[in-house]
């Protein structure tokens, strides 16, 4: 996979190609991903194989431009895990780290920048990679998150 560092957008409202946004700080595959309707979460960037980063950045979505510092993930991590949010909370779930991989949810409030929060564990260890490939999927509502 290659890392990149590129935010694009589309206009929801219009069929169209993506635009150029702004970047991220660092190179990304595959971070944990979350948004308010103000706010776009991005963690666990500049990651790949044996790198692992609890880095968090967010953008704002009313205007394009380069991400910013938003806090730290619990722990550093590498490729894998997803993220999920509504309109308060971002979760961010499971990925592998330095011991193997991780069943940590860790909680943002994404109105405020700040570090993450223990908002609990998963049933099921995802890991780093082989839950990546296995294309899982997160999704959540205003009162429920989920994946599988």
């Amino acid at each position: 996979m290659a890392q990149k560092n590129t935010i694009d957008y589309v206009t929801i409202a219009s069929a169209g190609n993506a635009t150029d946004f702004g970047d991220l700080g660092d190179t990304a595959v595959a971070p944990k991903v979350g948004a308010s309707d103000t706010r776009a979460l991005a963690g666990s960037v500049n990651v790949y194989g044996t790198n692992f980063n609890n880095k968090v950045e967010y953008v704002t979505i009313a205007s394009t431009g380069n991400a910013s510092d938003f806090g730290d993930l619990s722990t550093g991590r590498n490729l894998g895990g997803l993220g999920a949010s509504n309109s308060v909370i971002c979760l961010m779930f499971g990925a592998g780290d330095a011991n193997g991989s991780l069943a940590q949810i860790d909680e943002f409030t994404i109105a405020s920048t700040g570090n993450a929060v223990d908002f609990g564990d998963l049933r099921l260890v995802l890991s780093g990679t082989s839950f990546l490939n296995a294309g899982g999927g997160a999704a959540a509502s205003n009162s429920h998150g989920g994946l599988s």
